[in-house]
Formats: C-alpha cells, structure tokens, sequence
C-alpha cells in the first residue's frame, strides 16, 4: 500500500484537509482557523494519527 496523507504517522492538517473533499470556501476557512490557532492545528493533526491507528477514517 502506498503511503498518503491519512496514512502517514505524522499527519499535516493542510493535507487531511484537502482529502476531505470540502469546498473551496470550506477549505479556506479550515485552513485560516489552524493558521491562525496553531495549539488547535497539534491537537488536530494528533486526532487524525489516532483515527488512523483506530480504524475509525474509511
């Protein structure tokens, strides 16, 4: 299997993002939000490796 975005251990909270599949609009404000809350973009980044490690993402 290749290694991606979601199947990274060390996941980058702009690419998850992008494999969201969300709206320009929807996109920019995400990443808006974790540039500017650079706490919340760690604790993010941290919650996607363990939805990964859980099985829980498709």
């Amino acid at each position: 299997m290749s290694e991606t975005a979601s199947t990274s251990k060390v996941n980058d909270i702009y690419q998850e993002i992008y494999r969201l599949g969300l709206t320009d609009d929807e996109k920019t404000t995400l990443y808006a939000f974790f540039t500017n809350n650079p706490d919340k973009k760690s604790e993010a980044e941290k919650a996607f490796t363990y939805f990964e490690d859980e099985r829980v993402l498709a």
